[in-house]
Order: structure tokens, then sequence, then C-alpha cells
């Protein structure tokens, strides 16, 4: 009877941070008045559910990777009330379709420099503060990427 109380107890846990994780990106968008048409998650479990919620009606999310190690339930609601599309990429396709990455690059440079595609950036820190960075971004999960300047 232990082992299933702690293995509940892990569960109500699991789907209180969850919930944390959720109203955060809620108000993250409420205090950016800013939906997005495409995310790209590379992080998984309990992010790729925070992605949601600062979709925009029609947007794309993309799952690359599983960063965290964790799977992701996902309530499917929010994709079906606002018609967001979900697809997912295996970066170990690259190795075996060689021409996928170029083909890739050929869609998202254009738009990229076009300013049709337009990443959220959080934070940007010069190379030399890549520690910085990397404690910023495990204690503050920001909104968006942080780049790390190289020149």
């Amino acid at each position: 009877h232990l082992q299933q109380a702690i293995k509940d107890a892990e569960g109500i846990i699991a789907k209180a941070n969850e919930n944390v994780e959720l109203e955060r990106a809620r108000m993250v968008a409420e205090v950016k008045k800013e939906m997005v048409d495409l995310v790209v998650d590379t992080v998984g479990g309990s992010t790729f559910a925070s992605c949601l919620a600062v979709c925009a009606p029609n947007a794309t999310v993309v799952s690359v990777g599983a960063a965290s190690g964790d799977d992701a339930l996902v309530n499917l609601m929010p994709l079906r009330r606002r018609l967001i599309s979900m697809l997912g990429f295996n970066v170990m396709w690259v190795m075996f379709e060689p021409g996928l990455l170029q083909e890739a690059l050929g869609t998202v440079v254009p738009l990229l420099a076009s300013g049709d595609l337009r990443p959220h950036v959080a934070a940007s820190f010069p190379l030399e503060a890549g520690g910085h960075a990397i404690e910023s971004l495990s204690n503050d999960r920001p909104y968006g990427s942080y780049v790390l300047q190289i020149a």
C-alpha cells in the first residue's frame, strides 16, 4: 500500500507541476499579448503542453525532440479548438536523407530573411557568458530562445 501511495503522490505532484507550467504559459501569453503561429519544441514533456497555450488559431507545433526525457501527455482540446496542427520530426532522418536538411533550410532561410518567420528571442549573450546563459535558461525558463553571439 505504501508503494501505491508514493506512486499516487508522485502522479499528483507531476500533474501539479504540469498545471503550473500551463498557467505560466498562459500568463506569459497574456502579458505579451502575442500568440504565435509556429512553435518548435525540442524539450518535450510538460514544456510541450505549455507550447499549446501560446498558439494562435491555425498554428503549427513541431516536436523535434524530447530533451527533458519525459513523454508529453497532452490534452487534445486546445488543438481541436484552435485548429492547431502537430508535426513530429526525427533529426535522425537527416542522416538517412541528406537532402532533407538542405530542403528544410531552403524553406526556412527565405522565411527568416523576409521577416515572415520571426523567432522570439528571450535574451542574447556573448559566447563567453555561455555559462550564465545556461544557468539563466534553467532558472528563468524564458518565453523564447536564447542566442549565443559568436562574433
